[in-house]
């Protein structure tokens, strides 16, 4: 972390007269300094995007500054050491020159980890000193605002959404091939295993009635999902080491994936119920429908059969795998609703402003 002691000025304005806040983001970042992509998308993204141009200046890193700044924001999990005494007197020293602390998540991350598992329980404290201490909270989904507002009652809401710069390529509904195999995918860390295995029985069965393919980013390796898939068509596709970052994933995707349909399941407990429906605006912004399980963080997004199908039960998962593969024309018409919703709403090119609006908030607070 930088040493050096800043000295904070009044906030300038804009050639139009607007306040321009100057905001540095300590990211969470991998070993070397990369931002996670959670990091980009919630923060680096939307703050650097055209829209809020004259209202936020950005600067970030993984540690403090030389220059000024009027707001500092912490993403979740910035600090893998999780001193608390000297992060407490970080803040202290930030607070004490002017300057607004904001503390960010999109996880309901205090739900995770076993009572007796004693380095989760250092990082949860950690947390609860870190949003008490805050000068406002920002998350991503109103049931994580209910969940943190016992720490800080300042809690600003902004919905995920994708930057428009990254994903112009996919901006006109890409066209789907007419072969006979259907190709369904999924895409999500190691972490998910758990809610993959949640639909293995209606995905065999389905997968064994049909000449489908399904496809996976993020999980395991080929041979783990050979073993579960008992030799159905069911592959891992490896992405490129240099797509660890975000941008280069992005770009991945819209090269490589070509699905008819994705899936996401997601085990109904406390820490899904305050997720987000980012594996919608990940598959919606490329024109890809799917199926998705029937909790808060995509029933909010979902109209069920107009831009998405929505299950609860492994009778439902069945159901709706069915439908997908065997209903073209749905499957299209659903595409296209789902394309057409996340590009309209859910994009930076309309929805940036709603990141300066919430530091403003929470910085005049």
């Amino acid at each position: 972390m930088c040493c050096s002691s800043p000295r904070w000025s009044s906030p300038s304005l804009s050639s139009l007269g607007q306040i321009v806040l100057r905001v540095h983001v300590l990211f969470e970042s991998s070993s070397g300094g990369v931002p996670h992509g959670c990091s980009v998308i919630r923060l680096l993204r939307p703050l650097s995007h055209p829209g809020v141009a004259g209202r936020i200046e950005l600067s970030f890193g993984i540690g403090l500054p030389n220059h000024d700044f009027d707001v500092l924001i912490v993403e979740r999990f910035w600090d893998h050491r999780f001193d608390w005494t000297r992060d407490e007197q970080m803040l202290r020293d930030v607070q004490a020159r002017g300057a607004r602390v904001i503390f960010e998540l999109d996880d309901d991350l205090l739900a995770l980890g076993a009572p007796d598992d004693a380095s989760w329980q250092e990082r949860k404290m950690w947390m609860r000193q870190m949003a008490r201490r805050a000068d406002g909270l920002l998350v991503s989904t109103e049931r994580l605002a209910e969940r943190m507002s016992n720490l800080n009652p300042k809690v600003s809401v902004v919905a995920n959404a994708l930057d428009d710069r990254l994903f112009a390529d996919a901006r006109r509904l890409p066209s789907r091939r007419m072969d006979d195999k259907v190709v369904l995918g999924y895409m999500g860390t190691y972490t998910h295993l758990e809610d993959l295995m949640s639909v293995l029985r209606p995905l065999r069965a389905v997968m064994q009635r049909h000449d489908a393919r399904l496809e996976i980013i993020g999980i395991g390796d080929q041979r783990l999902i050979s073993r579960l898939f008992d030799g159905l068509d069911a592959v891992v596709i490896e992405v490129p080491p240099r797509s660890g970052l975000y941008e280069n994933f992005a770009r991945f995707m819209l090269d490589q994936v070509h699905w008819d349909f994705g899936i996401a399941p997601l085990i109904d407990n406390r820490f899904s119920s305050s997720k987000s429906d980012i594996k919608y605006l990940d598959y919606a912004v490329k024109g890809i429908p799917g199926v998705f399980s029937d909790v808060p963080a995509y029933r909010d997004a979902i109209s069920h059969r107009r831009n998405g199908l929505l299950a609860r039960s492994p009778t439902d998962w069945e159901a709706a795998l069915e439908e997908m593969i065997t209903n073209p024309g749905s499957r299209r018409a659903m595409a296209r609703e789902a394309h057409a919703h996340v590009w309209r709403e859910r994009m930076l090119d309309s929805r940036a402003t709603d990141w300066a609006d919430a530091i403003e908030e929470l910085a005049a607070a």
